[in-house]
């Protein structure tokens, strides 16, 4: 994989849900120009799915992290190449380039990219009890 692009990332910081209030969640959120997360819960599955627009062509990183920061951060990298989806679960234990987890808990559910954009939709237990992940709860 090619990694032509400078990596977009974005932190979604430490998510509290309070269970039993809402069975699903909806948010939205431009991180910058360039960069929207969109995201849903599903309390009673405890599934939560994202959607990631970036105008950029290449690849699109995207983490989760309790401290704001790269160091410790749940990440995944995805993108379109010669239109075929590649994507797959990182986990940063420095700032730099992150490693891959053994265990790929996310899913990609599709990846798209046009001439000016990147867009990648996913999904990731809350809780994937794998201690590279970062829990939501």
């Amino acid at each position: 994989m090619k990694l032509s692009k400078t990596l977009l990332f974005t932190l979604l910081v430490y998510v509290n849900i309070s269970p039993g209030l809402l069975l699903t969640i909806n948010r939205s959120q431009n991180l910058d120009t360039d960069y929207q997360v969109s995201w849903s819960v599903d309390l009673t599955s405890e599934i939560i799915n994202f959607v990631v627009t970036a105008q950029t062509t290449g690849y699109v990183g995207f983490g989760l992290s309790r401290a704001g920061g790269m160091k410790n951060a749940d990440i995944v990298i995805g993108g379109v190449q010669d239109g075929l989806p590649y994507f797959a679960d990182y986990h940063a234990v420095r700032n730099g380039m992150p490693d891959i987890d053994s265990s790929q808990d996310w899913t990609l559910i599709s990846a798209s990219e046009n001439s000016t954009h990147t867009m990648l939709s996913f999904t990731r237990a809350l809780n994937t009890c794998d201690k590279e992940d970062v829990s939501i709860n």
